[in-house]
């Protein structure tokens, strides 16, 4: 157990998990991103092959 005056990491206390693997439809490339716990990411730019991604309808 941390010490009382330990700093509060609130994302893992409420069981949200904030690193999601992405994997491109088109190259197959996947990559383990930290996901803003704030905000919807709209677009993601694949490291592989530079396609842009976007969230499927109803994903966010």
């Amino acid at each position: 157990m941390p010490p009382p005056d330990a700093p509060r990491d609130d994302a893992a206390m409420s069981g949200v998990i904030l690193a999601s693997t992405i994997i491109c439809p088109i190259c197959r490339t996947s990559k383990i991103e930290d996901m803003p716990s704030d905000a919807c990411q709209h677009f993601y730019d694949c490291t592989g092959c530079g396609a842009v991604l976007k969230p499927k309808p109803g994903d966010c």
